[in-house]
């Protein structure tokens, strides 16, 4: 509407008419009304070149516009990622219950922790978390991603919508060097994950593969099931390593209704590492899963809606931590 008025006081409704009734039909191209609108108004003016610039990308992509988003989502990659892992060991009957049809436990038991930062790339920069349980589909063997969190919404979107990853916002910080790093995850009052870590030992540089496992599902419009099957997605993430090193660390977890993060059983800390690297991601469908058999997984990446529209509950509910579990290097305490 402002672009509308604008465009009538600067150009008069004939001639606005003229270069809308005159442009292209069907998809837009870069030589539409926006395009011409800019190219219309000559030295009258900077200040609508610059209008037109900052708003080059509308509501509706352009042929160009869509290449090259889309050779950005086929060449994925991540710049400056310093990441930091912490592995434990959990219970069998717990990583069974996670795993989602299409998946099965590796057979060691473990899961990660993990919070990182990159300095841009792809979806921009981002600092994040994510808890992770080890898995397989047949004989490809990766890690599944349980829960992730963000720290803004373009990194949110990107690794949802492309990845299937189960991303939420929250706040994450992140410090770490060669000798020692961690950080912690806040939801509403709640700290979610704490991590503190130190490193004394030099890893293998040689380049690296890992694979991440993913479930893109939506609910359905109706509120009842979900629309359509949900898509088992595999991620191979290349990595060059700059620095790798390994160590022992500290891990605390607490939990709320919306983040039962608290619910990790948590055994005995296995080890922790540290990854200063590049990384470049591709991604592909791996198999369909009945949308009624993911249903119970996909309702556990979201909040509880039920609490929040409890009146005697909205306030306090996803804030309040309800417990908490404190893992050091060698043993529970």
């Amino acid at each position: 509407m402002l672009f509308a008025v604008f465009a009538v006081l600067i150009l008069g409704s004939d001639t606005l008419m003229t270069m809308i009734s005159g442009s292209n039909k069907g998809e837009p191209s870069d030589t539409s009304v926006r395009s011409q609108f800019a190219a219309q108004v000559g030295t009258a003016g900077a200040t609508i070149n610059q209008f037109e610039r900052k708003f080059a990308m509308g509501f509706v992509r352009t042929r160009d516009e869509i290449a090259r988003i889309q050779k950005l989502l086929t060449d994925i990659e991540f710049r400056g990622g310093r990441y930091i892992g912490v592995e434990f060991e959990s219970e069998p009957d717990f990583i069974e219950s996670v795993l989602p049809p299409g998946l099965e436990p590796r057979g060691n038991n473990i899961m990660t922790a993990a919070i990182f930062d990159f300095e841009g790339g792809s979806a921009g920069p981002f600092t994040g978390a994510a808890i992770y349980v080890a898995a397989r589909h047949g004989d490809i063997l990766g890690k599944y991603t349980m829960c992730m969190f963000m720290n803004n919404d373009n990194a949110m979107m990107f690794g949802r919508d492309i990845f299937g990853e189960p991303k939420r916002l929250a706040y994450v910080a992140f410090n770490a060097n060669e000798k020692q790093g961690g950080g912690h995850v806040d939801r509403g009052t709640a700290r979610l994950i704490e991590i503190d870590a130190t490193f004394d030992n030099d890893l293998s540089l040689d380049p690296a593969v890992d694979i991440d496992f993913n479930y893109k599902a939506s609910l359905a419009p109706d509120g009842v099931g979900l629309a359509g099957d949900a898509i088992l997605t595999f991620s191979e993430l290349s990595m060059a390593p700059m620095t790798f090193r390994s160590g022992t660390a500290n891990l605390a977890f607490n939990g709320t209704v919306h983040d039962p993060l608290h619910e990790i059983p948590v055994k005995k800390i296995v080890g922790a590492h540290y990854l200063h690297s590049n990384f470049g991601a591709k991604c592909r469908e791996l198999a369909r899963i009945p949308g009624d058999d993911f249903l119970p997984y996909a309702y556990g990446r979201y909040p509880d809606w039920s609490v929040l529209a409890d009146a005697n509950h909205a306030e306090t509910a996803g804030t309040r931590p309800i417990s908490e579990v404190l893992v050091g290097s060698d043993s529970v305490r």
